[in-house]
């Protein structure tokens, strides 16, 4: 969703030009703040040295940078999520999305292949988690079988030293991309085997291989005595360093700490 340019904006939104959209079949389930979001700066980075319009006025520290576009709508409502499974962790993932999309806030004069349910709106969806029925969400199963190319919306990376265009039924290794054949694997779980994806090597090995589960790990350095002994819950921890003057005595509790 987008202010159109100003805070106030947010009391009666509109849907942001970049913001996906779909068809009557299949569209956006609703719509999250997405333009000029405030979020932590990445010093350095592309955005950030061909973006400085984005610093945040009177921001001292440097560390903000207002931000827009999908991910920050996503982010979003990945926090709003946490907030609802924090307050009521037994909701099931259907449950959730019928919260936040029951309780959304329309988007006037938008249609629901563009504003979905409308604009999340977190509390509602607090105050309506508290009764919400068991639900199983009803829609098509996904099959795997879609085209990558058309998964790119028209935009194509471009390899900036042979300027070659990743184009068409190729991954981003220039390989091959053949659906039936992910598709198969993904449902099986058999797409991943350790480093290799699909065959063609992604990542090393020392994640799971000895050097993360050998006797470095496991053995006496990570629990014998160094750890469970007397330098854990001997006098360091649980005698007078601990509960002793330095913890509950004047130096915690004098004029340092309130």
């Amino acid at each position: 969703s987008d202010p159109r340019g100003s805070v106030l904006g947010w009391l009666k939104p509109s849907v942001a030009p970049f913001s996906s959209r779909g068809s009557l079949l299949r569209h956006a389930d609703l719509l999250a703040p997405g333009r000029s979001i405030v979020s932590l700066r990445d010093p350095g980075s592309f955005v950030d040295q061909y973006h400085p319009e984005g610093r945040v006025v009177g921001d001292t520290s440097g560390r903000l940078l207002r931000g827009s576009g999908t991910s920050q709508a996503a982010a979003v409502v990945s926090g709003s999520v946490a907030l609802l499974l924090q307050a009521y962790p037994k909701l099931t993932p259907d449950q959730v999305k019928l919260v936040l999309t029951s309780t959304a806030t329309p988007i006037s004069g938008a249609a629901a292949v563009d504003a979905g349910a409308g604009e999340l709106n977190l509390v509602s969806a607090l105050k309506a988690a508290a009764t919400v029925p068991a639900v199983t969400q009803v829609g098509l199963p996904a099959t795997g079988l879609g085209s990558l190319e058309l998964a790119r919306g028209g935009s194509h990376l471009i390899d900036p030293v042979t300027g070659a265009v990743l184009a068409g039924e190729v991954d981003v290794q220039g390989n091959l991309w053949l659906p039936v054949v992910w598709s198969a694997k993904s449902i099986t779980g058999t797409a991943w085997s350790r480093g290799l994806w699909l065959g063609a090597r992604w990542s090393g090995d020392s994640w799971s291989g000895a050097n993360w589960t050998s006797v470095s790990w496991t053995g006496a350095r990570w629990s014998g005595a160094r750890w469970s002994d007397a330098a854990w819950d001997g006098a360091r921890w649980s005698g007078a360093r601990w509960s002793g003057l330095l913890w509950d005595g004047a130096r915690w509790s004098d004029d340092r700490w309130s």
